[in-house]
């Protein structure tokens, strides 16, 4: 957000210099993949140090920090899972942490986990896409369909008519300002129509070389 330029490879964090084309490791970390990223306008990088947890970078200092599933029980709503595949912050400042077993959230302002009912959101289900609408509704694609997130009633639900897609991983989403919501899977890509609620597949034909979509 700040005009900078960074870049995860497999266990390391370097920062980009456009104009001279130039690259600086600034850390290095332990993991098996730092495989998604995401800032919060005020110099902090959250990275997903795949098994070993979040990592929160300060590109001011230099220092960082990590949550980890392992700090549970120490008084304080932990990080449910080490495994993490997806990062969103929403317009309310809130890092929404998609896992290997569930969705976590942090608020990013004091640093505190959300203390949800059983530690966590869709408890062991693969979270793997996470997008805000722009009504604030928070989808969460998974290996188990689409699910929505009302910070209104503060429950998150499964969209009915992605039920065709449980057992397929949602690896990106993209909503439309009508609501409607893209997603590439692991068996094409499907739209769902909010309005008609309806779900239609794209996934032989249309150009399409591939039905197989990766990450992000």
């Amino acid at each position: 957000s700040k005009g900078q330029y960074w870049l995860c490879t497999e266990q390391a964090l370097f920062s980009y210099n456009r104009k001279t084309g130039t690259s600086e490791m600034k850390l290095k970390l332990d993991g098996w993949g730092l495989n998604c990223m995401t800032d919060d306008k005020a110099g902090r990088l959250y990275i997903s140090n795949f098994g070993k947890g979040l990592c929160i970078y300060d590109t001011n200092s230099g220092e960082y920090r990590t949550l980890s599933m392992n700090q549970q029980g120490k008084g304080k709503p932990a990080l449910w899972n080490d495994w993490i595949s997806s990062l969103l912050i929403d317009s309310k400042g809130m890092l929404w942490i998609g896992t290997a077993k569930g969705l976590s959230r942090l608020n990013t302002a004091n640093g505190n986990m959300s203390n949800f009912s059983g530690g966590c959101l869709l408890p062991d289900i693969r979270c793997t896409a996470l997008t805000e609408a722009d009504n604030g509704a928070i989808y969460i694609g998974t290996n188990n369909g689409l699910h929505r997130y009302s910070y209104k009633t503060n429950t998150v639900e499964l969209v009915d008519e992605s039920r065709p897609l449980e057992g397929h991983d949602i690896s990106c989403l993209y909503v439309e300002k009508n609501g409607d919501v893209w997603m590439g899977t692991t068996n094409g890509i499907w739209l769902y129509c909010k309005k008609d609620g309806k779900l239609l597949g794209y996934v032989h034909g249309y150009g399409l070389q591939s039905r197989e979509y990766k990450y992000g």
